[in-house]
């Protein structure tokens, strides 16, 4: 047995670990809407960032499986929590079910706590995205009710894949930055795991997601994954090949629409405004926020395969 064992920590060895992340979430939950508990936490944010990120990478690899996915899952919840201008305060809850009052959101002590604690996690970007190439599942395989997967995604990369995609979602207009730090290698990965995790849907949401920010965002990288990797072309020729139906190819539906739609939204604004749109041809930025026409006219030509 090794600390990356799944036999090891599912007999008790964990208890401890398990027993304090559960009391600080606990903690965490029950003390948004406090007042008066909100020295607790204040000049905490990159204390409380790192030992979970810590817990996570585990750097000197003497962690089990079961203790890192358990940090990763209480960061994940904590930036939740922290993420909310106003939290329900539990105890309001529990009164409102038995009919006594109706429960008001309260303010959120944890949320003057957010940017700190977002940009502190930015800093981990490129290690999360790493670790998300480099992991070894405990299983070399593990057959399920529609076949046999040979590279198990494992729970550890699909915290580590949340944590990226919220970083860059609640990064909002400087989600373009925050996914320059994630080196194009991971998006190339993370494109050929599409195909072999098919039918995971947990793992396709976070997929769909990132690929949506680099619509937005991010182009150059969707531009390198259409020239380069041919995706939309791997896209089209697993849907019409792929006889047997997976989520994926409802994912794939769902990003060539949204693809589309975007562009089409910016050709709508560029016509009502021909003025500016000479302004956006020599914006050498174009890659990361322009219309892309090349990949609009390859989205355009998908409707006669599917």
């Amino acid at each position: 047995k090794t600390s990356s064992s799944f036999e090891v920590g599912v007999d008790g060895n964990d208890d401890v670990a398990t027993k304090y992340a559960t009391f600080f979430i606990d903690l965490v939950a029950r003390s948004a809407a406090i007042p008066e508990v909100s020295p607790l936490f204040e000049g905490c944010e990159e204390v409380i960032i790192d030992s979970f990120m810590n817990g996570l990478l585990d750097p000197q690899n003497k962690r089990t499986t079961w203790h890192r996915i358990f940090c990763g899952q209480i960061l994940i919840q904590f930036m939740d929590i922290c993420s909310r201008p106003t939290i329900m305060d539990p105890t309001q809850l529990l009164a409102a079910e038995s009919g006594l009052i109706e429960p008001e959101p309260s303010p959120n002590i944890l949320y003057p706590l957010f940017d700190k604690c977002l940009k502190k996690l930015h800093s981990y970007i490129p290690k999360l995205s790493q670790l998300v190439i480099d992991y070894q599942s405990d299983f070399k395989s593990i057959k399920l009710n529609y076949g046999v997967i040979k590279k198990p995604f494992g729970q550890i990369r699909l915290h580590c894949l949340e944590l990226l995609t919220i970083s860059a979602d609640f990064a909002q207009f400087e989600c373009g930055n925050v996914l320059g730090k994630i080196p194009m290698k991971f998006w190339i990965y993370l494109l050929e795991m599409a195909f072999i995790h098919k039918n995971n849907n947990i793992f396709l949401c976070h997929f769909r997601r990132l690929i949506h920010l680099t619509m937005i965002f991010r182009r150059r990288i969707l531009k390198q994954l259409f020239v380069e990797k041919k995706m939309l072309d791997r896209f089209i020729q697993f849907y019409v090949n792929e006889k047997n139906k997976t989520p994926l190819h409802g994912y794939i539906l769902q990003m060539i629409y949204d693809i589309w739609q975007h562009d089409q939204d910016i050709e709508d604004s560029d016509d009502e405004d021909e003025d500016d749109e000479e302004d956006e041809d020599d914006d050498d930025d174009d890659d990361d926020m322009g219309s892309g026409s090349d990949d609009a006219d390859n989205v355009q030509n998908v409707s006669q395969y599917l």
